[in-house]
C-alpha cells in the first residue's frame, strides 16, 4: 500500500543478482578436500514416531470438530492405501458417474427430506456429477495439510445457502460409508483397515468445516450478497420510474388544462423536469461509487477505476473462495501498472459511502459484513514490489536464456508430468513437435500473465473450454504446474526468476481447474464420450423453459461455448442429430409452448451454412423440426406451418 521506491527495489534486484553469482561461483564453496561432510542419513525410527504422531492427532476426527479448521496432516499409509482403494473400485461400479447416483439414491432412501428440501434445484444426475468431482478432488489432495484445509473452507463457503446441520453431516457420511460396505463387502472395506479410517477422518473433517463455515460467516455473506443484488438492481428500478414518469408526463402535456391552478402546475412540473434533466444524477452502483469518489476528493485517484472494473466479479464470488482468491491475483497484476501510491483505506471509504445510498434497506449487519469482506480483501492482494521483481525478473529470463536451454525446457517438461501421471500419455498421443508447441506456449503465457493479466484469463478461458470438449480430468492440472515449476528450477536456476514463474503458473492452473469444473456439465460429458443415451438422460432432467441454453450454450466466466457446435467438430453427429431433434420439439405446460427454434438460430445464424460444410446429413432432422403438421384433416388437406 505504500509508494514504490525504485532506487531501493534496483537495489533489491542488485543484491539478488549478486547472492545468485555468489552461490554459483566455485569460490564460494569450501575447497578443502580434507574437510569432512556430514551427510544426514534419515533415521527409519524417526519417520516411525512421526508417522505414530499423525495417528494420534488423526484421533480427534473420528468424530465431528466444530470448533475451528485447522490444517489435517495425515498419515502417509492412510492416504496411500485410500488413493489405491479409491482408484480400484471407482470403476467397479461404473465411474464417477454411476457412483454419484449409488449415493444420490442412497440418501433419497435414508432421508428424503435432505433431498427434497436442500437439492431440490438440483437434478440427480447433475448432483451426482458434482458430489462425485468434489470427493475426488479431496481424495487427490489428502497428502497436503495446507491444500487440504483451504479445500476444506471453500467448501464450507460454497455450502452457506444450505440448511447444514450436525445431524445431516452424520447422515452423510453413515450412509456413504455404508454404501460402500454394502457394494463392496466388509472384506473389501473392513472397519480396522486405514482406508475405512482415512475415509472417516475425511468425511468428518469435511463435515466439521461445512458446521464452523455455517455458524461463524454466513449471516456477513448473505448480508453482503442481499446487498450487493439491491445495489446493482436500482439501475433497472430507477430507469423504469424515470420511463413511467416520461410516459404520465407525455399524456398529460396532451390534456388540455381545466383551470389556471392546473396550468401552472402543469408548467412548474415541466420546468423541473428540465432543470433534473440537466443534472447527471448517478443511477448505477459505478456511477454513484465516482460520484462519491468526486466528492470526498479521490478523483485523482486513477487505481480505484482499476478496482471497480473488476468488483463486480469479486463481489459476486464472495462464497466462492477460489474465484475469490483468483480474481484478487488477477486485481493485484493490474494494479501493478498503477506506480503512485494506494491506500486501500480510501477505497473502502467510497465503497461503503455509495452502499449506503443505493441499498434503502442497510443496517448494522451489513456494515460489519461489508468492513469484514473489505479487510479479507486487503489480506488477498499480493504485494505490488513483489509481483514487480518477479515480472522484472521473468523479463529477463525470457530475453536472455539460449536456445539450448529453452529445448531442454520442452523436453524435461512432458517426461517430469508423465512421470508424476502416467494416466495423462493417453490424453496427449500426439506428435513431439506438437507437444514442444504446447510446452512453448504455456512458458510465453506465465510472463503474458504479468503484461496482460486480464486478456490471459479471457485467453486461458477459451483455452479450458476446449479441454472440457476434449474430456481432460481437472485432476491434471495441478501435478502438471508442479512439473512446470520443477522443470523451470532445474534449468534456469535463478531463485526469484523461479518464484515469479511458480507464482504465475500456479495461477493458470487455478484458472484452468475453475473453467474445466464450470464447463464439465453433464450435456457436455456425455458428448465428449460420444454417449447418447446418457445424453438423453441430461437433457430430459433440464426444464422446459431452459433447455435450449443447456443444450446450446455452456459458459465459463464471460466465454462460452456451443455443445451443439461440439459435438459437430468432433465427429459426434449422433448426439448433434439428439440436440437438433431435441431443440425443435414443441413442448407445452399449462402457461406457455415451447420450441427452440428462435433460440437455436438466435445463438447460430450461420447453423445452415455450417452444416452444409460439416454434417450435411444433419439438414435432414434440421429442416424436418422446422415444419409442423396439424394432426386433423380438413377437405382432404393437412395444414402445416413452416418456421424460417
Amino acid at each position: 500500500g505504500s509508494e514504490i521506491d525504485w532506487s531501493v527495489l534496483e537495489n533489491q534486484s542488485a543484491d539478488i543478482e549478486a547472492a545468485e553469482n555468489f552461490s554459483s561461483e566455485p569460490e564460494a564453496w569450501p575447497s578443502n578436500e580434507d574437510e569432512a561432510v556430514d551427510e544426514e542419513v534419515e533415521d527409519p525410527r524417526v519417520s516411525f514416531e512421526a508417522q505414530d504422531a499423525l495417528i494420534e492427532a488423526c484421533q480427534k476426527y473420528f468424530e465431528i470438530q466444530i470448533d475451528e479448521i485447522e490444517p489435517l496432516a495425515l498419515p502417509s499409509a492412510w492416504v496411500a492405501e485410500l488413493q489405491d482403494f479409491w482408484e480400484k473400485n471407482l470403476q467397479r461400479v461404473g465411474g464417477r458417474q454411476s457412483a454419484g447416483e449409488l449415493i444420490y439414491d442412497a440418501i433419497l432412501e435414508a432421508a428424503p427430506r435432505i433431498i427434497t428440501d436442500d437439492f431440490s434445484t438440483f437434478p440427480r444426475t447433475v448432483w451426482s456429477s458434482r458430489f462425485l468431482d468434489g470427493l475426488a478432488a479431496l481424495i487427490t489432495e489428502l497428502s497436503d495439510a495446507e491444500v487440504l484445509r483451504n479445500r476444506a473452507e471453500a467448501m464450507g463457503f460454497s455450502h452457506l445457502s444450505l440448511a447444514v446441520t450436525f445431524s445431516k453431516c452424520e447422515l452423510f457420511r453413515d450412509v456413504i460409508v455404508s454404501l460402500i460396505e454394502q457394494e463392496l463387502g466388509v472384506a473389501q472395506f473392513p472397519p480396522h483397515c486405514d482406508a475405512r479410517k482415512c475415509f472417516n477422518v475425511i468425511l468428518n473433517y469435511i463435515s466439521g468445516a461445512l458446521l464452523y463455515t455455517h455458524d461463524t460467516f454466513a449471516t456477513r455473506v448473505k448480508a453482503i450478497q442481499k446487498s450487493w443484488r439491491q445495489a446493482n438492481k436500482k439501475v433497472d428500478e430507477a430507469e423504469l420510474v424515470d420511463e413511467e414518469k416520461s410516459e404520465v408526463g407525455e399524456t398529460s402535456g396532451k390534456l388540455k388544462a381545466e383551470n389556471a391552478a392546473q396550468e401552472k402546475f402543469h408548467d412548474f412540473s415541466k420546468a423541473a423536469k428540465r432543470r433534473r434533466k440537466g443534472l447527471n444524477v448517478p443511477k448505477t452502483f459505478n456511477e454513484m461509487f465516482l460520484f462519491n469518489s468526486c466528492v470526498m476528493g479521490y478523483e485523482d485517484s486513477e487505481w480505484m477505476d482499476l478496482i471497480l472494473d473488476q468488483f463486480d466479479a469479486i463481489a459476486s464470488n464472495v462464497h466462492y473462495l477460489h474465484r475469490l482468491q483468483e480474481e484478487c491475483d488477477v486485481l493485484s497484476m493490474v494494479l501493478t501498472k498503477y506506480l503512485n501510491k494506494i491506500t486501500y483505506s480510501e477505497f473502502k471509504v467510497v465503497l461503503l459511502a455509495t452502499l449506503r445510498s443505493l441499498v434503502k434497506e442497510w443496517n448494522s449487519d451489513m456494515d460489519v459484513a461489508w468492513n469484514w469482506f473489505w479487510d479479507r480483501l486487503e489480506q488477498m492482494l499480493m504485494d505490488r514490489k513483489t509481483l514487480l521483481t518477479y515480472q522484472k525478473k521473468v523479463r529477463e529470463t525470457y530475453t536472455s536464456v539460449d536456445e539450448k536451454s529453452f529445448q531442454l525446457l520442452r523436453t524435461t517438461l512432458f517426461e517430469n508430468f508423465f512421470l508424476s501421471v502416467p494416466a495423462a500419455q493417453e490424453y496427449l498421443k500426439t506428435s513431439m513437435t506438437r507437444l514442444y508447441f504446447v510446452a512453448d506456449r504455456i512458458f510465453e503465457m506465465t510472463f503474458e500473465m504479468y503484461e496482460n493479466p486480464r486478456k490471459m484469463v479471457q485467453d486461458i478461458t477459451s483455452v479450458g473450454l476446449m479441454h472440457v470438449g476434449m474430456n481432460i480430468p481437472r485432476e491434471f492440472f495441478k501435478p502438471f504446474a508442479v512439473a512446470a515449476m520443477q522443470t523451470f528450477e532445474d534449468v534456469i536456476k535463478q531463485d526469484v526468476a523461479c518464484l515469479g514463474f511458480s507464482w504465475s503458473i500456479s495461477l493458470i492452473g487455478r484458472v484452468m481447474e475453475r473453467v474445466i469444473a464450470e464447463g464439465s456439465t453433464v450435456v457436455m460429458k456425455a458428448i465428449c464420450l460420444n454417449q447418447e443415451n446418457q445424453l438423453s438422460e441430461a437433457m430430459a432432467v433440464a426444464p422446459r423453459a431452459e433447455r435450449a441454453q443447456h443444450l446450446l450454450v455452456v459458459s465459463a466466466g464471460e466465454m462460452s461455448t456451443s455443445p451443439l457446435y461440439w459435438s459437430i467438430d468432433s465427429g459426434h453427429l449422433g448426439c448433434a442429430r439428439i440436440i437438433i431433434e431435441d431443440l425443435l420439439t414443441i413442448r407445452a405446460d399449462r402457461d406457455n409452448y415451447y420450441y427452440g427454434c428462435d433460440t437455436l438460430f438466435h445463438v447460430h445464424p450461420d447453423l445452415i451454412h455450417h452444416l452444409c460444410n460439416n454434417a450435411p446429413t444433419l439438414l435432414g432432422p434440421l429442416l424436418d423440426g422446422l415444419v409442423w403438421k396439424s394432426r386433423s384433416t380438413h377437405n382432404g388437406l393437412r395444414r402445416g406451418n413452416y418456421f424460417i
